[in-house]
């Protein structure tokens, strides 16, 4: 999509005046001390440990940014709008909100957990004669759910929710209050605040939108002049099994619950309706199910020839064969593993290579039972050993794995380049000096000195502190304002290098010492790069 129809499209969704409006100042300072004040009144009646409030007490947020995300299954692929809430001050108070209802508000009679549950679910549901398939599907559900709904779902899942809080039921409600009266986010320079609904790529708009649908579920099933033989749904998508005749009384009802939460639907073709990656297929009062790809569906996988870890690539064909068998019904087993063997060979897999693997996949499928909880690749949460992860370095990391698990570490391989690194997401670029969590230079601008250091805040907080520790009267100066005193000299404190960047504060820490390390015009002290594992010398020796 060329950058400006992209800029286009976003600005006409933005443009909904019951959803969005345009700030003329960034709002971030006044969140962080709503955010931080919340914070410290837990604290301060124990509500909260002290590690927990450090958690949520915010001092280097930045305003979210937003994105979109065409929907490519749709006609048009029209814009999803993302707000990235990640280092914004609301995040961690969002997580935590979020974390406390996951764990309490008990999953809904409706729920379906994914796909593989769907077939179970459906295998031996019986359908008759005038009844028809029906898919509903929400619009825009994160950004349509009300407020007032989101509360009173909290109220009706109290007693569920105070076993996992010391919160009070306002003091809850408040702090979901504060976090959905907060979005606030950039997009091409504009500031706007979000005044309806919740943000898609907010921690907590799942589990709110989820507990609304319930509530909507409930109320809309029980007004019905007819009971729903079957009706499940997967967040905002529902499937049922209707009267013929009464389809249009469950779209008015549904639709009439509230004016924000419109519902579009989908019947029955021709025998066959698609619901999440499965094809349901009435044959006389009975239900099948066969692997469905959209239309949009490309193909396109980690090519063979990719550079990729192998174990990467085997697990692609035996998540093929889990959808051509698990998902579907036997008789179309055999023109499933046809079209896995067309899919792979497109993606440049030599045959010798398919034939295997898919083999071996459907002999470890027969050998066990059917089970939907463990019929995808075995889960890596339940691995009882401890992770590691190393970068993908083809001939060197399996070696090091192999070493890793004989110490009884289990090791995740990571791709250091990835297409995200130039395909971009649309998001306003973050000034430097705004930067987090990284690992900076600032350059002498009259000799070639230079100093290296790490920080977690923001990057022009830390600048601003080297800047201003001349003025102390003290002998205690830093190494940069004693090069300053004793040359005369000043620093590019407008344009500070950013070296690396790195969340995890011990990994921040050790790049800081390399980079000082590299750098012979380093001013740095000796005593900080003192904690420097030997083994990096040779590595630094060898760049």
């Amino acid at each position: 999509m060329e950058r400006n129809t992209y800029i286009n499209r976003m600005t006409d969704l933005l443009s909904d005046s019951l959803t969005y409006k345009k700030l003329k100042n960034d709002p971030t300072r006044q969140i962080t001390s709503k955010i931080n004040g919340l914070a410290k009144s837990w604290r301060n009646k124990d509500i909260i440990s002290e590690q927990l409030f450090r958690l949520l007490n915010c001092t280097n947020g930045n305003l979210p940014r937003c994105y979109g995300l065409p929907k490519i299954h749709k006609d048009g692929s029209p814009l999803r709008i993302i707000v990235s809430t990640l280092g914004s001050p609301l995040y961690n108070m969002a997580n935590f909100l979020h974390n406390i209802l996951v764990k309490s508000v008990p999953k809904p009679e409706s729920y379906i957990k994914d796909g593989w549950s769907f077939v179970e679910l459906i295998r031996d549901v019986r359908i008759e004669d005038d009844d028809v398939l029906i898919s509903l599907d929400v619009t825009s559900l994160f950004t349509n759910i009300p407020k007032d709904l989101v509360l009173q779902a909290i109220k009706n899942r109290w007693n569920h929710v105070s076993n996992e809080t010391k919160l009070s039921l306002p003091q809850f409600l408040s702090a979901v209050d504060l976090i959905l009266s907060s979005t606030s986010f950039s997009f091409n320079g504009q500031i706007y605040e979000q005044i309806f609904g919740s943000p898609m790529g907010s921690p907590l708009s799942p589990i709110l939108a989820d507990m609304v649908m319930e509530d909507l579920e409930t109320k809309c099933l029980q007004m019905l002049s007819f009971p729903v033989p079957f009706f499940k749904r997967y967040v905002d998508d529902v499937f049922a099994i209707v009267p013929r005749l009464k389809v249009d009384e469950i779209l008015t009802v549904f639709n009439n619950y509230h004016n924000r939460l419109k519902f579009t639907y989908e019947l029955e073709k021709d025998g066959s309706l698609s619901f999440l990656d499965t094809m349901v297929i009435r044959e006389n009062n009975l239900l099948l199910t066969d692997w469905y790809r959209k239309p949009t569906f490309s193909g396109r996988y980690i090519n063979y020839f990719s550079n990729h870890p192998f174990k990467y690539k085997i697990n692609i064909i035996r998540n093929l064969v889990d959808r051509a068998i698990l998902l579907s019904d036997t008789r179309f087993h055999k023109n499933n593993l046809s079209e896995i063997k067309k899919i792979l060979s497109n993606n440049c897999y030599p045959n010798k290579v398919i034939n295997r693997y898919i083999n071996i996949r459907l002999n470890e499928l027969r050998t066990r039972h059917n089970n939907s909880n463990n019929s995808n690749s075995d889960s890596l949460a339940r691995d009882p050993r401890k992770f590691i992860t190393i970068p993908y370095v083809k001939g060197l990391s399996h070696n090091v794995g192999r070493t890793m698990r004989d110490a009884e570490f289990k090791v995740l391989l990571t791709i250091p380049k990835k297409l995200d690194c130039i395909i971009k997401k649309g998001k306003d670029k973050l000034p430097n000096l705004k930067q987090t969590e990284l690992v900076y230079r600032i350059d002498c601008a009259n000799c070639n000195a230079a100093y290296i250091g790490q920080t977690k805040r923001h990057l022009e907080t830390r600048i601003k502190e080297h800047a201003c520790d001349i003025r102390k009267n003290s002998d205690n100066h830093s190494v940069v304002s004693k090069h300053r005193l004793t040359h005369k000299h000043d620093f590019n404190w407008q344009q500070p290098k950013i070296l690396y960047k790195e969340r995890q504060f011990k990994k921040r820490e050790i790049s800081e010492m390399f980079f000082i390390k590299k750098c012979d015009s380093a001013i740095n002290l000796q005593k900080d790069t003192e904690n420097l594992p030997a083994n990096y010398n040779r590595v630094i020796d060898a760049t």
